[in-house]
């Protein structure tokens, strides 16, 4: 089985109104059938085929996002299941009321791409699931599960997107917020990375040894590194030459 991101939803004291609204709200979505919103009318009965018939859920339709003000329920849907083929910033606003009409229910997401700015903003709206249309039903039905328990799911894919994204701003910060080198300690730095002895740097910069190894501790100091690894990491990270 391929790793999934589930974590629990931190509940206050058993005594306080929103743990038993969290209850509610946790009945509701064991319980309560499955409101799928997607546009694309064929997509929508192959999702609901598999979704009753790996799940026993009943499950309600709804003709896209723009179609829900219009959509009616005795009880609110224990999840609705929404279809973002390309996810926009705008979808999180229609989230936020989506959450603001059915505060019990719970949102899962199904789109076609992820961008992880987007990704995170509707998770950070309150949706509980994601994955992409790309996985398999069977993906969807631990999905499925794992929501209604109270756990958040992220399929792999989506898990990667936002961990790499996260790599990706953390080594930007690091590089904005080092002091900046010179023209000479950036073409030092280069040859370190490209694995040039301080004797070979010297040769090629037409530098006396002594003043190369200066140049490479003063590096190490500026950048924070402990030895010559840090310095070739640095250089990637910074675009002076290629992973």
């Amino acid at each position: 089985m391929r790793p999934t991101a589930a974590f629990p939803t931190q509940a206050p004291p058993n005594d306080s109104p929103e743990a038993a609204r969290n209850r509610e709200s946790r009945d509701a979505a064991r319980t309560g059938a499955i409101l799928l919103v997607a546009r694309y009318r064929l997509f929508r009965a192959g999702l609901r085929l598999a979704i009753e018939r790996h799940t026993g859920a009943p499950v309600l339709e709804c003709d896209g996002l723009d179609a829900l003000p219009r959509q009616t329920t005795e009880t609110p849907p224990g999840i609705v299941l929404v279809y973002l083929r390309r996810p926009a910033a705008s979808d999180t606003a229609n989230i936020a009321g989506l959450r603001r009409r059915w505060p019990q229910s719970r949102i899962m997401i199904i789109s076609e791409t992820v961008h992880p700015s987007v990704a995170h903003s509707l998770i950070k709206e309150g949706v509980r699931g994601y994955l992409l249309d790309q996985n398999g039903v069977d993906e969807l039905r631990q999905a499925i599960e794992t929501v209604r328990q109270d756990y958040v799911y992220l399929s792999p894919e989506i898990t990667t997107s936002l961990l790499e994204d996260k790599r990706v701003h953390e080594e930007q910060d690091i590089i904005q917020t080092t002091q900046p080198i010179n023209s000479r300690e950036r073409d030092i730095l280069i040859h370190i990375a490209e694995g040039l002895r301080n004797k070979e740097i010297a040769a090629r910069l037409h530098l006396s040894l002594k003043s190369v190894e200066t140049y490479r501790y003063r590096l190490m100091k500026r950048l924070g590194c402990d030895h010559a690894a840090g310095l070739v990491r640095y250089a990637i990270r910074a675009g002076l030459i290629g992973p």
